[in-house]
This record gives C-alpha cells, sequence and structure tokens, in this order.
C-alpha cells in the first residue's frame, strides 16, 4: 500500500514538473518570436530609411532577408507553438508582400535570389502564402506613393 501511495505521489509531482517544463519553453518561445519579430522590423526600417541606390541600403536589405530566412526556417519546420506560428507567418507574409511592392526594394528582393539554395527557406515559406503575398502585395502597391523608392 504504502508503495503504491509514493508511486502516485511521484506521478503527481512529475506531472507537475512537466507542466511547469512546457509552460516554461511555451514563455520563452514566445519570447523569442518577439525578439526575431523586433529585429525585423528594425531591419525593415533600416532598409526603408537608408538612401536609394546606396550601399547601405544593399547591406540592410541582405540583413532583413538573412532574419526572414531564418524565420521561415522556423516556420517551414514548425519548431514554433501555434499563437507564435500565426504572429510570425503573417509578419513574415507582410514583410514579403511589402518587399514586391515597392519598386525600389523589388530588384533587390529578385537580385538576391541567386539559386536554388539562396533564401530556400524564404522562398518554400512565399510559395505557400504566394495568394496571400499578392493580395497584399497589390494593396501596398494601391497605397503608396508613386515616388517612394
Amino acid at each position: 500500500m504504502a508503495a503504491a501511495v509514493t508511486a502516485l505521489i511521484t506521478l503527481v509531482i512529475a506531472w507537475a514538473n512537466y507542466s511547469v517544463a512546457r509552460n516554461e519553453a511555451r514563455a520563452s518561445d514566445f519570447d523569442s518570436c518577439l525578439d526575431v519579430v523586433t529585429k525585423l522590423a528594425d531591419a525593415q526600417r533600416r532598409v526603408r530609411d537608408a538612401a536609394p541606390g546606396s550601399a547601405e541600403r544593399d547591406f540592410e536589405f541582405r540583413e532583413l532577408l538573412n532574419l526572414m530566412e531564418a524565420l521561415a526556417h522556423l516556420e517551414n519546420t514548425k519548431r514554433t507553438g501555434p499563437s507564435t506560428r500565426e504572429v510570425t507567418e503573417n509578419f513574415l507574409v507582410e514583410t514579403y508582400a511589402y518587399l514586391r511592392s515597392q519598386a525600389g526594394l523589388r530588384p533587390f528582393l529578385e537580385a538576391s535570389l541567386t539559386s536554388d539554395k539562396t533564401f530556400s527557406g524564404l522562398v518554400k515559406f512565399a510559395d505557400r502564402h504566394l495568394t496571400r503575398i499578392e493580395g497584399l502585395s497589390r494593396l501596398y502597391e494601391q497605397q503608396t506613393p508613386a515616388k517612394t523608392p
């Protein structure tokens, strides 16, 4: 009888430890996601603010694509939780659509995809969400003044 009680207590403690660890992992995953989204937003601003045609803009654009590639890889391999995936998926779709919609940025995007291996995670993500990306691109094109590079 005592062994059964001990086993039951051990099981309850193990379940409680598992629950705590799982919740901590989810919180850590979400914090990491917010950090990446913040970095993407900052990178997007740096691209927008850099002088058109400058080496700085080219560098900042490639940095933005590298961050997007990393996040797309996490999305493609489903390494984030469902709620985090929803946030990052929307952010990636919107950012990719924005890059495609801007006349001054679209050539950088096209020139950056130099082979089937370059930014392959981002391309795979974009292919899966192409309908949404194209729709948002058209919307952004309509909202952007013609003089914006």
